[in-house]
């Protein structure tokens, strides 16, 4: 046992040791994004959390519809439906690879669409939040 012990003491000493210095530079995070979603518990509700991530490789659309999903499921109604995106160029289309519709299907706008809806129901306008009239909010 002794002898062992002499042995790697030896050893220990005797080896020459040589710091090597880390040269490679840190790698920088890749674009991504993240949406965390936590419900609490109430009455006969248990409680529930989300969270989900990912690249920034797709769409807008598709990674909205992706956290309106996760909203969904917390609030307990399609929150989907309720939301339509006001762009210049809708893609109320169906992707021709794989024959089902692109994110955002159905609730795109036209920007022009939207100005004439706001302008044949003025009344949104007077809609207030935080106390002012939306339409002063945004002058």
């Amino acid at each position: 046992m002794f002898e062992v012990m002499k042995a790697k003491w030896t050893e220990f000493f005797t080896t020459q040791f040589k710091w090597i210095e880390e040269t490679k530079e840190p790698l920088e995070p890749e674009d991504y994004w993240a949406f965390y979603a936590h419900t609490s518990a109430y009455d006969d509700i248990t409680a529930k959390e989300t969270f989900i991530n990912g690249e920034q490789d797709g769409t807008w659309m598709e990674v909205l519809d992706q956290i309106l999903d996760v909203m969904s499921f917390h609030y307990g109604y399609d929150i989907k439906e309720q939301v339509y995106y006001s762009v210049e160029y809708p893609l109320n289309e169906i992707d021709e690879r794989t024959g089902k519709p692109f994110a955002g299907y159905g609730r795109c706008l036209n920007d022009n669409l939207l100005q004439q809806l706001l302008l044949a129901h003025p009344e949104v306008y007077e809609s207030h939040m935080f106390g002012k009239p939306t339409k002063d909010l945004f002058a």
